[in-house]
This record gives structure tokens, sequence and C-alpha cells, in this order.
């Protein structure tokens, strides 16, 4: 063969891939780009997760306390945070901001705590005013958040357009349905809640 033609057929065998091949680079790019895209992701977790724990204290009710589930100490929603932090679970059952507004001192001695829960829309909000004046002076840099709850003994009514609460029994032959409108704790949430909140610095966590 001529100088010309054996390099014609080095240029046709460069640019005739067969479709096992073009196959076989598809999928390794895309494993590639999926590697890529994996390892952004660890990278922005380690850069945005604290190097250490956070220490959290939580204040509230029923919810905040985790009645009902087996397990309180471990499955209350305090101690699912992640990553894992140091809690300190002070709820109280069936208890509003009035008793912690008094005791807090006795209740968290000489800790130290970066995040502060405070859940009280379902017990009652009477002292959350001086609790939260006491907890920021005691902890000025600490993140202050209201878990903002609702009940569904509230949120709901009958056929008469009466809610659990307001009909005072328990009749399971009930059939109760979704407020449409806006939900009663919503307003108690704008009027009182959140001015107090906001006024220490603190956010508002609503659930939907």
């Amino acid at each position: 063969d001529s100088p010309h033609q054996r390099h014609g057929r080095r240029l046709g065998g460069t640019s005739d891939k067969s479709p096992k091949k073009q196959k076989q680079k598809k999928k390794q790019d895309k494993q590639n780009k999926n590697k890529k895209k994996k390892k952004s992701a660890q990278a922005t977790a380690t850069s945005t997760t604290p190097k250490t724990p956070l220490s959290v204290l939580a204040l509230g009710g029923s919810v905040t306390y985790g009645a009902m589930l087996p397990n309180p100490a471990k499955q209350s929603y305090p101690y699912l945070l992640s990553p894992p932090h140091w809690v300190d679970n002070l709820a109280i059952r069936a208890t509003g901001a009035d008793y912690p507004s008094k005791c807090i001192e006795s209740m968290i001695g000489d800790k130290k705590y970066d995040v502060i829960l405070l859940e009280f829309t379902l017990n009652g909000t009477p002292g959350l005013d001086l609790l939260l004046k006491r907890l920021r002076k005691r902890f000025p840099h600490a993140i202050f958040l209201y878990v903002h709850l609702y009940s569904l003994c509230i949120e709901t009514r009958d056929e008469s357009g009466k809610s659990p609460f307001e009909r005072g029994d328990r009749d399971d032959s009930v059939k109760y349905y979704w407020n449409a409108k806006k939900r009663a704790t919503d307003d108690f949430l704008e009027r009182v809640v959140r001015k107090l909140i906001t006024g220490v610095g603190g956010h508002v966590y609503e659930f939907p």
C-alpha cells in the first residue's frame, strides 16, 4: 500500500467507533458524573455540619416530651436531630410556659446551650415572655427556635362546624373534616408567639 492509502485507513479506524464502544463510553461518562455529584454533596454536607455536637435544650409540653412514644428518651423529636447533638429534653407533659419561666434556673443548673427549642402552643404561653427574657439574658448567643404545632382536636370540624375540643366528647362515630379555613392556632401564632420570639432574635418553625 502507498503511504496515502495507509494514512487513509488509519484515519478511518480512528473515526469509526463501534456502537458497543460508544455505549461503554456513555456508561463510563455517566458513572464519572455521578461520582463527581456524590463528592460534591459530601463536601457540602461536611462544610455545613458542625465540627462538634451542639448542646440543645428542649422545653415544651407533651409533644416535645414524647408522650405515647415507647421510648421518649430516644424517640422524641429533640433526640432525632441530625447530626447527633447533646440534648436535654426538659419538656413537661400538660404544662405550659409558666412553670419553666419561674423555675428555669433550677431546671438547667449551670449548663450551657447553643440551641433552645420551645413548644407551648398547645399547653399555654402565659409566662413565655418572662421565660424568653431569662433565657436570652443567660444565653445571649444561643439560637432560639419556637416549634409551632397545631392539634387535630382544634383544627378539624364535624358537620355542624364544631371541633372535637368544642364538642367535649370522644364519640368515634362522628366524622370530622379538615378545617379548610385559616387554622385557629395560626391566629394565635401571629398575635402572641411570633412577636415574643422575634423580640429576642429567635425564629419560628411552622408545620405545613
